[in-house]
């Protein structure tokens, strides 16, 4: 079970985020701008009268409508929506229904969502780390992978945080059922070998990343 204070908690940690003066919103600035990731959601109690805040439910961003749709199919006692936001890429979440861990990452989506270029730049080092640091267990993720992420999920399991990417190149990205291909040439020191690495992801569920060595006789110089 989750909390506005959680919310407030793990909102405030994400990098430039703010809370509203007058309202339980969190939100990054864009060039200046307030670009909300999170809100309290106001429900309509009775029709025609001004909607009011309901502190059990929080809207949340995510990346497009068609993820919303997964997200809300996932899991209809945890998440689901309203008129008031069809074709708009949020979910409603119910507080109670889901845990902290789940909310941790609704919210570092929905920041990633709205963050401008140059937060998203300076927080990959540390989603680089989490993601470094879950390769076995699995680390929890929203929705079908994106390729970008499946990319730095490769590249960190199989070379390390530190290696250039002149040691560790990736040569192709294919797209699979499940997530996505990567496939990587590992040089001095690093390794010396060409790698195929499977990366997937479900609902809320694992990041699995899964290396295979490829035929080195069938490689070219």
């Amino acid at each position: 079970m989750a909390t506005q204070a959680d919310v407030r908690r793990i909102a405030l940690a994400l990098p430039g985020a703010e809370e509203g003066k007058d309202k339980f919103v969190f939100f990054v600035r864009d060039k200046g701008k307030p670009k909300g990731f999170a809100w309290v959601w106001l429900e309509r109690t009775e029709e025609k009268k001004k909607r009011v805040p309901n502190p059990g439910v929080l809207a949340v961003r995510v990346t497009n409508n068609a993820q919303k749709d997964l997200i809300l199919a996932s899991n209809t006692r945890k998440f689901f929506t309203e008129g008031h936001y069809n074709g708009y890429p949020a979910i409603l979440v119910r507080l109670k229904e889901v845990t902290v861990a789940d909310l941790k990452v609704l919210l570092e989506e929905a920041w990633r969502c709205r963050a401008p270029k140059e937060l998203l730049a300076a927080h990959l080092g540390s989603c680089v780390l989490i993601a470094a640091s879950c390769i076995l267990a699995g680390c929890a993720t929203v929705g079908v992978i994106g390729q970008k992420d499946a990319v730095a999920y490769a590249r960190n399991n199989v070379c390390g945080l530190a290696a250039a990417d002149s040691l560790c190149l990736v040569r192709s990205v294919e797209r699979t059922l499940q997530g996505y291909r990567v496939v990587i040439d590992r040089r001095p020191p690093v390794g010396r070998d060409r790698l195929s690495v499977d990366v997937s992801s479900g609902l809320l569920g694992k990041v699995r990343v899964e290396a295979t060595p490829v035929d080195t006789a069938t490689r070219r110089p």
